[in-house]
């Protein structure tokens, strides 16, 4: 029987809120997005800021599973923090992630709903330089049901 991950193309939720708070080089700064990819087993967080900012995360080889999930920052295969298109911290990730991953039955749709929070992130870059980030994210989504 397929599942709402089988019908998931990737492409903006259909509602979403992500903020978040990050610290660089002693500087206290935020990110909030309106803005979510539609995907189950990665958090990828892009922003219309045209520099680039967002945030990706591959919960693999961990697998979100319907309900509550909680993975630590170190075990997943991505941790990407990029505040633009040629500055990534993406090295020595540790901290916390729980997601909360419900599928809600309609009539025509299944409906999908994620919601999280990151606790103490810390990823750095190629140079050492080191971020610290924590937030929030929201979203959801339809899916058509394959008969």
């Amino acid at each position: 029987m397929p599942t709402a991950e089988d019908n998931c193309p990737q492409a903006d939720a259909d509602h979403a809120l992500a903020e978040f708070e990050y610290t660089l080089k002693g500087n206290r700064l935020k990110l909030t997005s309106r803005r979510i990819i539609r995907d189950i087993q990665r958090l990828i967080i892009p922003t219309d800021d045209v520099n680039g900012l967002g945030i990706s995360l591959t919960y693999s080889p961990k697998r979100v599973e319907e309900g509550n999930n909680e993975f630590n920052l170190s075990e997943i295969s991505k941790v990407i923090f990029m505040l633009s298109p040629f500055e990534e911290y993406d090295r020595a990730p540790s901290g916390t992630i729980e997601v909360k991953y419900q599928i809600i039955p309609e009539p025509t749709v299944d409906r999908v709903e994620l919601s999280g929070l990151v606790r103490d992130g810390k990823v750095s870059n190629k140079t050492g330089d080191v971020l610290t980030f924590s937030g929030t994210f929201n979203y959801g989504f339809s899916v058509p049901l394959k008969r």
